[in-house]
């Protein structure tokens, strides 16, 4: 949780405010108020659920309990675009992210990789730097190719027999997005460290 959001309840199962927040992508849970913007919002109700209560299936009660979650999903619970000094604010392309594995199976960092898309044309961006588990995260640096338009997060399944990626989303699971940009430049980093990890960009 973030350290600007007041605590209320025993802490266990599904948080009502943070529902809320979530789903408005602002750090106040009323609609009525603006505490300030989250970095991301969840429009899906599934995301919510499924965030909560990590692991887990949705059926679908009335249609014979029908599975409505795959077994591949994903939640990015804060982004935050960074840039090297010297570099003007917006020509930079590299977007720090915080996943979350919301799925019912561990993404092996041989067969999971993380990606972006500019509108439906999406690019692989390179394999996960480790094994996540269900209901656990990781931290780490995207860098995103020139673009304009709407851009997305997604995830992507393609182990080594695979000639092309299974994405995530949108079909079956909730791309994130990032935001509508008139133009995004590349720049050039260092190796980012997360937690023990070199990540070369």
């Amino acid at each position: 949780s973030h350290p600007d959001v007041v605590q209320s309840g025993h802490g266990h199962g599904l948080s009502q405010k943070g529902t809320g927040r979530w789903a408005r992508g602002n750090l106040s849970y009323n609609i009525n108020t603006d505490l300030g913007a989250w970095s991301v919002s969840w429009p899906n109700r599934f995301q919510i659920l499924t965030h909560y209560y990590t692991g887990i299936h949705v059926r679908d009660a009335g249609s014979s309990n029908a599975i409505q979650t795959p077994n591949r999903r994903f939640n990015v619970l804060w982004t935050q675009w960074a840039r090297p000094s010297g570099y003007p604010t917006g020509l930079c392309s590299r977007v720090d992210l915080w996943l979350h594995n919301t799925g019912t199976t561990t993404w092996q960092p041989t067969e999971v990789g993380v990606g972006y898309c500019w509108g439906t044309t999406c690019t692989m961006a390179g394999y996960l730097p480790r094994q996540v588990i269900p209901g656990a995260d990781l931290l780490i640096p995207l860098t995103v190719g020139p673009g304009s338009g709407y851009l997305y997060i997604d995830l992507y399944y393609k182990p080594y027999y695979q000639s092309s990626p299974t994405w995530f989303g949108p079909t079956a699971w909730q791309r994130q997005f990032i935001g509508n940009f008139t133009t995004v430049r590349s720049c050039r980093y260092l190796p980012a460290i997360e937690r023990g990890y070199i990540l070369a960009q």
